[in-house]
């Protein structure tokens, strides 16, 4: 029974390491994708940095934080052109997809602003 247990346990270990390492991955995906497909708002490749349950870059020139959030699954933007409110910009699996798509980079996202009612970035 003992090593059942401690079997168990592992595997939980292992499972949470790979399900860090995903989000880790697909954080990275879905910020250099926005930077490539969206210079205007993040302009430069920034040092992704993790708070909690947060994986973010900061673009200290145009004042936006870009972020993936493990508990949710959700990816936000917040300051500049976005405003001072937290904004949910899609899943990340909704990001991925665009991301992977190589031959279709013209997607457009589409935020609701609060003072501009939604707007379409693209």
């Amino acid at each position: 029974m003992k090593n059942i247990r401690l079997i168990s346990r592992v595997v939980f270990c292992l499972q949470v390491n790979v399900a860090q390492a995903d989000l880790t991955s697909d954080a990275e995906s879905i910020f250099n994708w926005a930077e490539k497909i969206y210079p205007h708002y993040f302009p430069t490749q920034t040092t992704t940095q993790s708070l909690d349950v947060w994986r973010y870059r900061h673009y200290p020139e145009m004042g936006i934080y870009a972020g993936v959030n493990s508990s949710d699954g959700n990816v936000y933007v917040l300051g500049g052109e976005f405003g001072a409110a937290i904004l949910k910009v899609g899943t990340a699996q909704e990001l991925l997809g665009m991301t992977n798509n190589p031959t279709n980079n013209s997607e457009c996202v589409t935020v609701a602003l609060p003072t501009n009612g939604t707007r379409t970035f693209d």
